[in-house]
């Protein structure tokens, strides 16, 4: 069992659950793909359930079991997942490891891991209250496990067994209870008295005052107390109180977790030279033999320099002026190539980071939905961060290869100057390769707890960005500055951590290796060469161990920029000829069933629009409008039921191919181009969409120099510019709130250019406005995620029903507009009372 548990760090707040069971899955030896089980969260899995928890770890072989404990009790049923209470007060997992003396090692998916006090880390439980019954509550707490830890709890203060066994002998629940609460009380003392006669004092008086059990003893000391609302002649409750927690036991080596959904198999550290030969093998490879031939010719030097000096090993020729000439020659060719070595590193390191950078965006338009949508947008922009520090990595690995031969060859050089001494020189370059690779696990974890922390950073910076002016507006700068305080405070102890074992790994390490090379000195000190070599080994040896230790970091930047690139593609197939040729389509769904974070938002909706169809969707916010439009668009899966369009069945894989034929106008899509006509594509389609603004009009990162209407405007003309082609003329039209942030007349007026330009299409209207929905041929109304209504929209005007009552609200709403308030107009920047 490890001594800590694997640091999982979240990426997000709804992500401490998943990571918390990644952790203790990993930390048991079956680790899973934390990327599945996130997407997972995103459609049939609840993350922030207990429940679904408990049935993952269990899937994987590990039993768990939930349980209810006194907050005096959790050590005993270690590891496992407990909730705590956020500082807003909100429940996170964490797990609870081990416990050492009167510390438990913490893995926080917020924070990573940490030793924390035991009586500091109770006061974070986030403890629940449940009613019982008083004879379940006897019954369990009269068991041998409850009675076994109670015993050994009283020993612990010097009360003999037989006094638990005693109040266990009593019928009801209040003498074991009122035992076990004086227990606690006295335990939590930090005195060093006679604590059994404490109990046995607090005991006696608890007992002879049963019209008031907490005048000596907190209720927070009781695993039990009375239930408050228990009225005469009903049958005896207690309030059951305590801290939940998921137990888990060992790994269960019959069970299979390979076979499990989440499973993952053993993941490998990211290979360093894999990535430098990720554009070929010839320019690495000639690069190595350059820096082989280097190191080679460094040692030449101090031969050649031997023979200049005494001239016994003949390596050179005999006339002095001859040596000197080829020493100086053999000099100007390593500097030469040293010299083509670092122009061929920074080549080399150009193409490295040039292929990452395409590769990670040609990934980015096959990456799955649910993949993005599983990680904020911060943590990418972090990955992406990461990206101009590729060019670094081949002169790294050269770096290594060249301290590694370095070490090796003054090895090989040593042990033929004095075999006697083979045994020692062997030991002292194998210390100065082994001892980092020892350490290198430690570190890797440390760093990829870093880096995650820093995503975390990165997120909340742009979150704040993104809602800057909400946050002046509601004044949450305070609040802003707090959680930006405490990552940084979380990533400051992180670093300390990293760099305190670091710093003691390599002095351990480099302690050793000056001890044996003083011990090899000493042995030989009237051999010249034999001494410069011997004390230039160290030096390798130390920088070989430098570059060693920083390989845990160099992997932990590759692996983040490298996950996105292994998740599988988008699901995707041609389409077929049937759609491509269609001139709009059909969609037909029966009992389709749609799950999101573990809760169902689409219940069995069946519904069939023609070919050509108008509809509008109506209904309140939350009812299942959007829901219905990322299903057509594919972001959803069905968990249940079918779907099918021009009477073919399609699936995810076919409805990405789809896509192409479809217009999708949502007011959140994001505007690009630094002008109206780059936006557009073809500006003489901005003035049909009602904009009347010059074709060279900035946008603004994102549309931020348009006003909202602007900015739909600019989106509707863009899509009236989609198509051109039999296989991209659009078959589909698909609008959500596409006119949000428009008045009334533009919007009519809108409207009526839609469904002109789009004639003959399919066109699916989401909208809250039901008197916009009566200019349609079709209305659906949705609620709760049902269908509820489905038919003309004057017919259904008439009927009793929803859409009526939304058409009565809205004219209700617009008689007192009229009222009650008084109308002003805005323009040309000026405000004015509306004539």
């Amino acid at each position: 069992m490890r001594l800590t548990a694997v640091d999982v760090l979240q990426t997000s707040a709804m992500d401490c659950g998943p990571a918390a069971v990644a952790s203790l899955l990993a930390s048991s030896g079956r680790p899973i793909d934390l990327s599945r089980l996130r997407e997972a969260c995103q459609t049939d899995l609840d993350g922030t359930s207990i429940d679904i928890m408990e049935q993952v770890l269990t899937d994987h072989g590990l039993p768990a079991k939930q349980r209810m404990v006194p907050a005096d009790r959790l050590a005993d049923h270690l590891p496992a997942l407990v909730v705590v209470r956020l500082p807003d007060g909100a429940p996170h997992f964490v797990v609870v490891w081990r416990r050492i003396g009167p510390f438990v090692q913490v893995m926080d998916p917020a924070r990573g891991g940490s030793w924390q006090r035991l009586s500091l880390f109770r006061a974070r439980l986030l403890c629940h209250t449940h009613r019982v019954a008083a004879a379940d509550w006897c019954a369990w707490a009269k068991g041998d496990e409850n009675l076994s830890a109670l015993r050994a709890k009283a020993q612990s203060l010097g009360l003999p067994p037989h006094e638990v066994d005693r109040a266990a002998e009593q019928s009801g629940w209040f003498a074991l209870a009122s035992l076990e609460a004086c227990i606690a009380l006295a335990a939590s003392l930090p005195t060093a008295g006679d604590k059994a006669r404490i109990v046995r004092a607090l005991l006696q008086e608890t007992r002879q005052s049963e019209d008031d059990i907490f005048r000596l003893v907190p209720a927070s000391f009781w695993p039990v107390v009375p239930d408050p609302t228990l009225r005469r002649g009903e049958e005896p409750r207690l309030m059951l109180q305590g801290a939940v927690l998921l137990s888990v036991g060992r790994a269960d080596p019959g069970t299979v977790a390979e076979s499990h959904r989440f499973a993952s198999p053993a993941a490998k550290p990211a290979s360093l030279v894999a990535a430098c030969r990720a554009t070929g093998k010839g320019l690495p490879l000639l690069l190595l033999a350059g820096t082989v031939l280097a190191v080679l010719g460094s040692l030449f030097e101090a031969l050649a320099f031997r023979h200049l000096i005494e001239p016994s090993m003949p390596i050179l020729p005999d006339r002095p002026e001859t040596a000197l000439w080829v020493t100086l020659t053999v000099l100007v060719a390593l500097f030469a190539m040293r010299l083509m070595l670092g122009v061929g590193l920074m080549r080399l390191g150009r193409q490295v980071e040039r292929h990452y950078r395409m590769a990670t965006m040609s990934k980015l338009l096959r990456l799955p939905d649910r993949w993005l949508a599983s990680r904020p947008l911060g943590d990418m922009a972090e990955r992406a961060r990461s990206l101009p520090l590729m060019r670094t990595l081949p002169g790294q690995v050269m770096h290594l290869a060249q301290s590694l031969t370095e070490v090796l060859a003054l090895t090989l050089c040593l042990i033929l100057l004095a075999p006697a001494n083979a045994l020692a020189i062997l030991a002292l370059a194998a210390l100065a390769i082994a001892w980092p690779a020892l350490t290198a696990p430690l570190l890797r974890e440390r760093e990829m707890t870093l880096r995650s922390l820093g995503a975390a950073q990165a997120t909340l910076l742009m979150d704040a960005l993104r809602g800057q002016a909400a946050v002046i507006a509601h004044h949450a700068q305070a609040a802003l500055v707090a959680r930006q305080d405490g990552l940084l405070d979380d990533w400051n102890r992180s670093a300390r951590d990293r760099m305190r074992l670091a710093a003691t790994a390599g002095a351990i390490g480099q302690a050793l290796i000056l001890a044996l090379t003083a011990g090899l000195a000493l042995s030989r000190t009237t051999d010249l060469l034999f001494l410069w070599w011997l004390l230039k080994l160290p030096s390798a040896a130390l920088d070989l161990s430098a570059l060693l230790r920083g390989i845990p970091a160099q992997q932990a930047m590759l692996a983040r920029l490298e996950e996105p690139l292994r998740a599988p593609d988008r699901p995707f197939t041609p389409l077929r000829k049937s759609f491509a040729q269609a001139a709009s389509f059909g969609i037909a769904l029966q009992g389709a069933r749609v799950s999101a974070g573990g809760h169902v938002i689409l219940h069995d909706l069946s519904l069939n629009i023609a070919a050509g169809e108008d509809v509008a969707i109506v209904g309140a916010s939350g009812s299942g409008k959007s829901s219905l439009i990322g299903l057509l668009l594919g972001w959803h899966d069905l968990a249940s039921g079918s779907m099918q369009v021009n009477g073919e069945p399609i699936g995810l894989a076919e409805l990405a191919a789809l896509r192409r034929r479809m217009v999708w106008l949502d007011p959140v899509s994001r505007l690009w181009g630094a002008t109206l006509s780059d936006a557009a594509q073809r500006p003489d389609l901005l003035a049909k969409a009602g904009l009347d603004l010059s074709p060279e009009t900035p946008t603004g990162a994102g549309g931020a120099l348009l006003s909202a209407g602007e900015g739909q405007r600019l989106r509707l003309a863009r899509a009236f510019g989609q198509g051109g082609t039999n296989q991209t003329d659009p078959g589909l039209v698909l609008c959500d709130e596409a006119l949000r942030g428009l008045d009334a007349e533009r919007r009519r007026g809108l409207l009526a250019t839609i469904k002109g330009h789009w004639s003959g299409k399919t066109l699916i209207w989401v909208t809250h406005d039901a008197t916009e929905a009566m200019g349609f041929s079709r209305v659906l109304v949705m609620r709760d995620g049902r269908l509820v209504q489905d038919g003309p929209p004057p017919a259904l005007a008439k009927a009793a029903g929803p859409f009526a009552s939304l058409l009565a609200a809205e004219r209700k709403l617009a008689l007192r507009l009229e009222q009650d308030w008084q109308p002003l107009a805005i323009g040309d920047f000026r405000v004015e009372p509306a004539s």
